[in-house]
């Protein structure tokens, strides 16, 4: 735990139980509100799991490892942002946590480690500090690879005298694409404040961040779990291997692509490859790809003389990808 930054707060003889909850919020249940944007949401995670089973099995992070666990369940840790698999501080070891994500306050006010005896919760949270009156700081996440299902168990609670919960407040999710366009919104209520309300959506574009915020002073909105899976459409690259090609003559491969996202894929031009390859006929310019659906280009290598060749392709799509092409010429008899 070096150049660790740690703060350590007691929270002992705190309990919910003499607490005073709004009966409103207490008796309503979880209120998803209507699908904004390109956002599809659905109500639990059982839910969830079975719109997104194409996806592969989601990444999931419970929060659960790390230095906090080793505290008194009344203590909370002080992480240093952005807490990823990469984080050495006083919440978690390299490693610690699943990788493809980061996870930080949106106004860098600071993130916390809550274990579950803090506020009689079910499990250890984290999320942005909520413990600065007038100052509305937010929990984000962004990911490596942006995603198409993300799912997450949310708390919102407002904070009265002594950093005491007093009641729920509904959190507002923010979802925004790799440009930081927002391509939908939509809130979750907790039944309770010891209850985590489950904020689970897919997007029909590609999610580079996600904002769980409550939009009320002095309030605190942290996650206790955290699912993504999905990807934007994509070509993996690859190559053609020619082999030997006798000088004079003319070899043709087959040079197929696959969309392995999970999105449809627009590819642009592919580039002219360098001689002695050329395509003798390209079906993948321009073509649009559904998940899995392929393309073909068949690809010609000529050589002129005795000699190894190479070459790169660029393929334009959401990323460009690069393929490579590779052959030898020899003389007679080389085959």
């Amino acid at each position: 735990m070096q150049n660790a930054s740690i703060r350590l707060h007691s929270f002992e003889g705190m309990s919910l139980n003499a607490l005073a909850i709004c009966p409103g919020i207490l008796a309503s249940s979880l209120a998803l509100a209507a699908p904004s944007g390109a956002l599809t949401t659905y109500p639990d995670l059982p839910g969830f799991l079975a719109a997104t089973s194409t996806l592969g099995t989601p990444v999931h992070e419970d929060f659960e490892k790390g230095y906090a666990q080793y505290l008194p369940q009344t203590q909370f840790a002080a992480c240093v942002e952005p807490v990823s698999a990469d984080s050495h501080d006083a919440c978690y070891a390299e490693g610690d946590l699943a990788a493809g994500f980061h996870l930080s306050s949106t106004n860098a006010h600071g993130v916390i480690v809550m274990n579950p005896g803090i506020y009689d919760l079910p499990g250890r949270s984290i999320g942005a500090w909520p413990y600065r009156l007038n100052a509305q700081s937010y929990t984000e996440i962004r990911f490596d690879d942006p995603p198409t299902a993300i799912a997450a168990d949310v708390y919102g609670f407002a904070m009265g005298d002594g950093a005491v919960p007093t009641n729920t407040v509904p959190v507002q999710v923010d979802a925004y694409d790799a440009n930081d366009q927002l391509i939908g919104t939509f809130a979750v209520t907790p039944t309770a404040i010891t209850a985590s309300a489950f904020a689970g959506f897919t997007s029909a574009i590609p999610v580079a961040r996600v904002v769980f915020g409550t939009h009320v002073d002095y309030s605190a909105g942290p996650i206790d779990n955290l699912w993504f899976a999905g990807s934007a459409g994509r070509i993996d690259g690859g190559a053609t291997e020619f082999g030997p090609i006798v000088v004079g003559s003319t070899g043709t491969l087959a040079m197929t692509l696959a969309n392995t996202g999970h999105l449809p894929l627009t590819l642009g031009t592919l580039s002219t490859p360098a001689a002695p390859f050329s395509f003798e006929s390209d079906g993948c310019s321009g073509a649009t790809l559904d998940p899995s659906q392929t393309c073909t280009v068949q690809v010609r290598f000529a050589p002129a003389f005795e000699s190894d060749f190479s070459a790169t392709l660029s393929i334009p799509g959401n990323t460009a990808t690069e393929w490579t092409l590779h052959g030898t010429g020899v003389f007679g008899g080389g085959q």
